[in-house]
């Protein structure tokens, strides 16, 4: 099959000449992806290959957004491919491909915001209690991080969101932009999550 590169469209997505009717614009056929994905569920890589090129960039675009371009966006937009992949054969054919690929791929945003927040809630408490993770061992910064671990995962759904894209430096409008509230809701949810975890790690003492 001969490759065409679309570059009026401007996002870096090659289609492959298919068997078919030849559109009269363009002067080719492109196969959809209700056949591309019933040719990858039977095993036809090229197939799949073809939904992978059509479709990452505009997950990369996605991933951007979430993520705020970080550098790890490469890595979460590959795990959303292979959990794709892998879960191929369940996927409904009545479905739309792209809106599953796209659940797939903010599922895996989410989760890499949710390890990353643990972290930098680990530096926000204690930079703010006035001590360094460096100064403190191995062993006890493991116990410190498993510590706020726990403490953020007991707030609630709301704060821990709020917080999350807070410590990441996004502003109280931005995060009311991407979560849909009222800025004023976001800021009240991060001001309750930040005093929650420094209440909670307050009495943390290494070793207990």
């Amino acid at each position: 099959m001969q490759t065409v590169s679309m570059s009026s469209l401007g996002s870096g997505m090659c289609f492959r000449r298919v068997n078919g009717p030849v559109s009269a614009d363009r002067g080719e056929s492109v196969a959809p992806d209700e056949v591309l994905v019933t040719r990858a569920q039977s095993g036809n890589q090229a197939a799949w290959t073809e939904l992978d090129s059509r479709w990452r960039p505009r997950m990369v675009g996605l991933a951007m957004k979430r993520l705020g371009g970080m550098d790890e966006v490469q890595d979460v937009v590959q795990q959303a491919f292979l959990a794709a992949y892998q879960g191929l054969r369940g996927f409904k054919r009545d479905a739309k491909f792209g809106s599953w690929l796209y659940t797939i791929t903010s599922n895996k945003c989410h989760d890499w915001l949710r390890r990353r927040m643990r972290e930098e809630a680990a530096l926000d408490v204690v930079a703010s209690s006035g001590a360094g993770v460096t100064d403190v061992d191995t062993e006890i910064n493991r116990e410190l991080r498993e510590a706020i671990r726990k403490a953020v995962t007991s707030l609630p759904v709301g704060e821990r969101r709020s917080v999350s894209l807070a410590l990441w430096g996004y502003t109280r409008r931005q995060i009311a932009e991407r979560l849909g509230w009222p800025p004023g809701t976001v800021s009240t949810r991060v001001r309750r999550a930040q005093q929650k975890l420094r209440d909670r790690l307050s009495a943390f003492k290494p070793g207990r």
